[in-house]
């Protein structure tokens, strides 16, 4: 028995591999929180 994927386990992969985006562009696309939540920046204290 094999378990389901994950939600974003093969995201990665659909837009290299079958859309065909670069790795600059599935970075850009990370970054600007499309596909993930943007990185929180940590506060000063």
């Amino acid at each position: 028995m094999k378990r389901s994927p994950l939600l974003g386990e093969h995201t990665d992969e659909i837009l290299k591999d079958v859309l065909r985006y670069s790795a600059k562009e599935i970075a850009d696309i990370k970054v600007s929180g499309a596909i993930t939540a943007p990185e929180k920046k940590e506060k000063a204290a």
